[in-house]
């Protein structure tokens, strides 16, 4: 009777035992798991350990019948799995020698034991950027950044810090490049382009001077499909350079890059014909600059597509405003949305001609030898705008004519001056097949004033710094957009005009336009009003607009 009690409870004793099994287990799974790194080097064989400990042959056997044939395996053992050896004669004395001699193994044997996420909290995160095959480069000073896809070969990880931009010499990277620029490629993002040989190729030659990516502009001709590296029909897989990441930029990205990319090379060793064109468009060595890749994550019900790491959802993509120095003086403007990078070195400010650009560009002839010029003073104007900024009206024409026509005499900027009453917006294009390669920019009425003035008064032509270090000014000329129309209500009219006044107490030019516009306003109520009354004369006027009774004249 006693054998069957204890028969009995032993019975219950493992019934216990495995439901705990059970239960910490699926505790474990729900639990973060740590990151275990054992150096196997330092554990002596599974045999060796159990035998210390008092093991003898039949049991050993029977520990190996379960599938554990290395010492590394009953390192995760906890108390619960060696009473579970009793089944196989191991006393409990015998057990807790075992378990002494695992927690000294552990510490012999194991370098790291930590959570993985206390170690690289962003590690979940690089994992899922490693596999994203969508992004958008984003380049110091440029007024947009660009889409690419990831190649089918190369390097899987975008690197994660700013990289300096050089052009290819030659432009398609289909042949070795020179050596005199090696340093300059070494670490560089290289910006090539489409054709000429196949993607490998390019890749070869951009690994072999240790540049650490390789951009290849699209033709517009052709698909934006992610490079590949073959054929499907091939045999062998191609061999590729594994730590090169490549990437197929837009075709749109080519006109706004190849000049500050190739600023790089202007103090080569060595004359290349990249540095001789930026040369050309006034570009220096000080303009060259840095970009970044940034993987985005699309979710299908989302509208837009975002960075994963945190560092780059804190990125600002392109820059949308900036300011305009000359003389002691400094105006806001909002740039063009196409993503030319401007000159950082002072530019000649030039007066349009015509002063809409709203006609024909001027042909070689013109340029070159002053006949068949489409408008009289053009071959004048084309020999001053080389490397200028100039200086156009709005209207006449939609931006494309005139940007192309600034284009085609080699300006390095077009500032288009906005008359209307209007908060200054950005600038588009109507779809053209390649946007121009000079910077756009759009300043208020009052900024083209001071300009005009100095053209006018200057005994040469004036110098001008685009700074386009200060993005954001084009998002707070939105807000002011989203107070019109003017409430009617004076009441509410005024308490939209003092916050706004507020919050845009850090630039003159948008409280002047405020002022402008609100006081515009007000003017037409006064106005209305007297109309009401049948002539009535009404005490507000422009310079003192109706006062609501929330509203104190010592504020």
């Amino acid at each position: 009777l006693s054998e069957r009690k204890f028969s009995k409870f032993m019975l219950l004793l493992r019934i216990v035992c495995l439901l705990i099994v059970c239960v910490l287990r699926v505790v474990g799974k729900k639990a973060k798991k740590a990151q275990v790194i054992v150096d196997e080097s330092k554990l002596p064989e599974l045999t060796e350990v159990l035998s210390e400990v008092g093991f003898n042959e039949t049991q050993i056997t029977s520990v190996q019948k379960q599938g554990i044939d290395r010492t590394r395996q009953i390192l995760k053992w906890q108390k619960i799995d060696i009473l579970l050896l009793s089944e196989i004669g191991i006393s409990a004395e015998t057990g807790e020698l075992l378990y002494e001699k695992i927690n000294q193994l552990k510490a012999l044997a194991i370098s790291k034991a930590v959570d993985d996420n206390e170690i690289h909290p962003l590690a979940q995160l690089r994992k899922e950027r490693a596999q994203v095959n969508y992004g958008r480069i984003y380049v110091n000073r440029s007024t947009a950044s660009f889409e690419y896809k990831k190649a089918w070969f190369g390097a899987k990880e975008a690197p994660e810090s700013w990289i300096h931009l050089v052009r290819a010499w030659p432009f398609d990277a289909c042949r070795n490049f020179d050596k005199a620029f090696q340093s300059i490629y070494s670490n560089a993002l290289i910006i090539a382009d489409r054709g000429g040989c196949s993607f490998v190729e390019k890749a070869w030659n951009a690994h072999r001077v240790g540049a650490a990516i390789l951009a290849v502009i699209n033709d517009p001709e052709k698909s934006f499909d992610r490079p590949a590296s073959g054929y499907a029909t091939d045999e062998k897989e191609t061999p590729t350079p594994d730590s090169l990441f490549v990437i197929l930029l837009e075709a749109h990205a080519g006109p706004a890059l190849h000049y500050a990319a190739s600023a790089a090379l202007i103090n080569a060793s060595k004359i290349s014909k990249p540095a001789q064109r930026a040369k050309l468009r006034g570009y220096t060595s000080a303009d060259a600059t840095q970009a970044r890749i940034v993987p985005l994550k699309c979710q299908p019900g989302q509208p837009t597509c975002r960075p994963l790491l945190p560092d780059e959802q804190e990125l600002i993509p392109e820059s949308d405003s900036g300011y305009l120095h000359v003389e002691n003086s400094s105006f806001e403007y909002v740039a063009g949305a196409w993503g030319a990078i401007p000159p950082v070195r002072p530019l000649r400010l030039v007066r349009a001609v015509p002063p809409d650009l709203c006609s024909s560009p001027p042909n070689w002839a013109c340029k070159n030898l002053g006949i068949f010029c489409p408008i009289p003073q053009v071959s004048k104007f084309a020999s001053t705008a080389i490397a200028s900024a100039i200086l156009a009206d709005r209207g006449g024409c939609n931006f494309s004519v005139k940007t192309a026509f600034a284009d085609s005499v080699a300006a390095a900027a077009l500032i288009i001056i906005d008359p209307s009453s209007q908060p200054l917006q950005r600038m588009g294009l109507r779809a053209p097949r390649l946007p121009p390669s000079l910077t756009g920019l759009m300043i208020d009425h009052d900024t083209a004033t001071v300009l005009l003035e100095y053209l006018n008064s200057s005994t040469s032509l004036p110098r001008i710094r685009i700074a386009s270090d200060y993005p954001g000014f084009a998002t707070m000329w939105l807000k002011l957009l989203d107070l019109l129309p003017w409430p009617t209500d004076v009441d509410a009219a005024h308490l939209l005009y003092r916050r706004a006044i507020l919050e845009h107490a850090d630039s003159i030019q948008r409280q002047r336009w405020l002022n402008s516009s609100f006081f515009s306003h007000m003017a037409n109520i006064t106005s209305s009003i007297a109309g009401q009354n049948d002539g009535e004369c009404s005490e507000l006027s422009e310079t003192s607009p109706p006062l609501p009774s929330s509203f104190s004249t010592d504020s």
